[in-house]
C-alpha cells in the first residue's frame, strides 16, 4: 500500500466518524426542543396552598393543610382564573358543612396571592381559584391525542415550593375511556393533584386527578372534552358556579 492510499483512507474514516458524530448531535438536539415550552409555563402555574378551618366559639379552628397545583387558563387586567382539580379545592371525604377554606396561590417568583373558590365540579373533578392579578393564560387544545403523543407537566409534588423553583417532568398519552377521563403515564405524587398537562404545542390537554396506588406512572384526569364543558358552564354560571352568601 503506498503513501496516496493510505492517506485517502484515513481521510474517508474521518469524514464518516464525523458524519455520524455529527448526525447524532443534531437529533439529540431535536429531541431537547420537545420540551422548550417547559420554560413558557413558569408565568402561569401556581403552586396552591390550602388551609381548613372551623368556627369553634367565635375563634378559627384549624383542621388540616394540604397542597396542589394550579395552572392560568384565563386573564384579564383584574383577575385570573386557575384550573385545578376539584378535591385541591375541597376536601371530598370531610368536607363538614361549617368548614371554611382558605386558598393562598404562589406564583413562580414567590408572590402570594389570595383566591376565592369560583367553581367546581366534583364528578369530573375539576376547580376554578380566582386571583386578583394578571397571569398569562394557557387555552386548552383543540387537537385530538393520539396513543403516544408526547406530554408534559410542571407542578409541585411533595408541596416542594421554592421561588424561582418549578419542577417539570414527560410522558405520554394512552389513551380516553368513554366517560371522557384520559390517561397518561407521568411521574406523580401528592401535590401533582391539579397540574394541567401540556401536549408538545404548549396547550391544555388535561388535569392530573388520581394515580394507581401500585404503580405511580399510571395518571388519571379528565380530558380536553371534559375541561372545555366545565369552562363553559362555569363562565355563564349555568353550572359548577360557588354561591356566595
Amino acid at each position: 500500500m503506498n503513501i496516496n492510499e493510505t492517506i485517502k483512507k484515513i481521510l474517508l474514516l474521518m469524514i464518516i466518524v464525523f458524519s455520524v458524530s455529527c448526525c447524532g448531535y443534531a437529533k439529540h438536539k431535536v429531541d431537547l426542543n420537545y420540551g422548550a415550552s417547559f420554560k413558557n409555563v413558569k408565568d402561569s402555574v401556581f403552586f396552591i396552598y390550602r388551609s381548613d378551618f372551623m368556627v369553634e366559639n367565635n375563634e378559627p379552628l384549624l383542621l388540616s393543610q394540604s397542597s396542589g397545583t394550579g395552572t392560568a387558563v384565563s386573564s384579564n387586567k383584574n383577575y385570573s382564573d386557575v384550573l385545578t382539580a376539584g378535591h385541591v379545592c375541597i376536601d371530598y371525604y370531610f368536607n363538614l358543612p361549617d368548614t371554611q377554606y382558605v386558598y393562598q396561590l404562589f406564583d413562580f417568583d414567590g408572590n402570594e396571592h389570595d383566591a376565592d373558590l369560583i367553581a367546581v365540579d366534583f364528578e369530573s373533578d375539576l376547580c376554578l381559584l380566582r386571583i386578583y392579578t394578571q397571569a398569562k393564560a394557557i387555552s386548552v387544545s383543540n387537537e385530538r391525542l393520539e396513543s403516544g403523543d408526547y406530554v408534559q407537566y410542571s407542578g409541585y409534588p411533595m408541596g416542594l415550593y421554592m421561588p424561582e423553583n418549578l419542577h417539570h417532568f414527560t410522558g405520554f398519552y394512552s389513551g380516553t375511556d368513554k366517560a371522557g377521563f384520559s390517561m397518561f403515564s407521568l411521574a406523580v405524587t401528592g401535590g401533582s393533584s391539579g397540574s394541567s398537562v401540556i401536549n408538545s404545542d404548549g396547550e391544555i390537554v388535561g388535569v392530573i386527578s388520581s394515580v394507581t396506588e401500585d404503580f405511580a406512572h399510571l395518571v388519571l384526569g379528565p380530558g380536553v372534552e371534559k375541561i372545555k364543558t366545565f369552562l363553559f358552564l362555569s363562565s355563564t354560571c349555568e353550572k359548577y358556579c360557588i354561591q356566595k352568601d
